[in-house]
């Protein structure tokens, strides 16, 4: 699907977004496949903070592609803030282990054990896909065109089905 949006028109800043959310999402379930064939130590803990290096900013992606889908300029100095958000995490995901302690050994795979930080990035990522879904239904309550109304319905319900990805979150706690 990111191909295809990306060949639509690529210099189209949404199309761009969008398509990154797609590749992003695809690496991070590449990786956990991938992680299934994994035996040692090393290469389970590597695998998990190469899939954590684009997991971290998925959320920042989506709350992006919303502000541009909704053409809401004035979201922009928030949409750059998610991102610092994710670059602190990033270099955390590299330099210790304050974000990802390491990993949990479940019998379908691994997956991260949440460092002492991690609790603080799940809420700034809840409070942006909160953010997202807000200006959503605001935008739904707004006068548009019949198009414009049906195309901001499916966003919502879009944004509903995705927002159930948070799930996964609960097994690096252990759930």
């Amino acid at each position: 699907l990111g191909f295809l949006v990306i060949y639509k028109n690529i210099n189209s800043p949404i199309n761009r977004i969008f398509s990154l959310l797609c590749f992003e999402t695809l690496h991070w379930q590449l990786c956990w496949f991938i992680s299934y064939f994994l035996a040692g130590d090393a290469a389970k803990d590597l695998i998990i903070r190469i899939a954590f290096y684009v997991i971290i900013f998925i959320p920042f992606k989506y709350y992006h592609f919303a502000v541009l889908f909704l053409k809401l300029l004035p979201e922009k100095n928030y949409v750059k803030l998610s991102y610092s958000f994710g670059i602190v995490f990033l270099v955390l995901l590299w330099s210790s282990k304050l974000f990802i302690e390491g990993f949990r050994d479940f019998w379908w795979g691994y997956y991260p054990r949440e460092g002492l930080l991690f609790s603080f990035y799940l809420v700034i990522v809840f409070f942006y896909i909160t953010r997202a879904l807000f200006l959503i239904l605001q935008a739904i309550r707004e006068k548009k065109s019949a198009v414009d109304q049906n195309k901001i319905r499916f966003m919502a319900l879009a944004h509903f089905i995705y927002y159930f990805a948070a799930i996964e979150y609960a097994i690096d706690y252990g759930v």
